[in-house]
């Protein structure tokens, strides 16, 4: 090999080996501080093979999931939490809060009057104008455990207690940005819910 293709091919590997660091530290930096794959209060966006991204707490976990728009306490009622996300979720539609940010469409809880671990689930638009968006398959400790809901972004709702949408089994259909403190009194899904789809319907 001729010196001036050994200097090449040493270029090459040094601009390759950047090129890695720099990923690397771009999709390190981009992980929000605090998250992991487990927790009490989970974010999971729409679609197939999804990974939850996971918090200790849920004011944590919905401060993620409105790329930091939704700040609450132990001492936020409830109707203030429903006036904050839909703030936020009017900031994501207007565009204001650039192209990769997420609206709440539902929060599922493993607890009746919304306590317990949580699973707020996300997607890129709200539900009225927009395609059907579906959450296959929750996995463990997510599966067959949520005991009540609430329903956000102009949607209505199923929750299956099959893993496949539309499959056979029970169902509970939730009417447009439904709350439901108790899906034990209100269907046959409570501690069932393997997935879950969203969708405008008119609402």
């Amino acid at each position: 090999m001729s010196v001036t293709r050994k200097i090449m091919s040493l270029a090459g590997v040094l601009i390759l080996t950047t090129a890695v660091q720099w990923l690397s530290s771009a999709t390190a930096s981009a992980a929000p501080k605090g998250a992991a794959t487990s927790g009490s209060s989970c974010v999971l966006a729409a679609g197939a093979g999804q990974t939850p991204v996971c918090f200790s707490s849920f004011p944590a976990a919905l401060s993620y999931a409105t790329s930091g728009r939704v700040k609450i306490s132990d001492s936020t009622s409830a109707r203030e939490l429903d006036g904050r996300i839909d703030a936020a979720n009017s900031a994501v539609e207007s565009g204001e809060m650039g192209p990769l940010a997420t609206e709440v469409i539902a929060i599922h809880y493993n607890s009746i009057n919304y306590g317990g671990i949580n699973l707020t689930l996300t997607d890129t638009t709200n539900c009225p104008g927009h395609p059907t968006r579906l959450w296959p398959n929750f996995r463990a400790p997510w599966n067959n455990i949520f005991e009540s809901s609430r329903l956000f972004a102009g949607c209505r709702g199923n929750g299956y207690d099959n893993p496949v949408i539309d499959g056979p089994g029970a169902a509970y259909a939730y009417t447009c940005e439904q709350w439901v403190p108790n899906l034990g009194s209100a269907s046959t899904i409570s501690n069932k819910m393997s997935s879950f789809k969203a969708w405008s319907g008119g609402c």
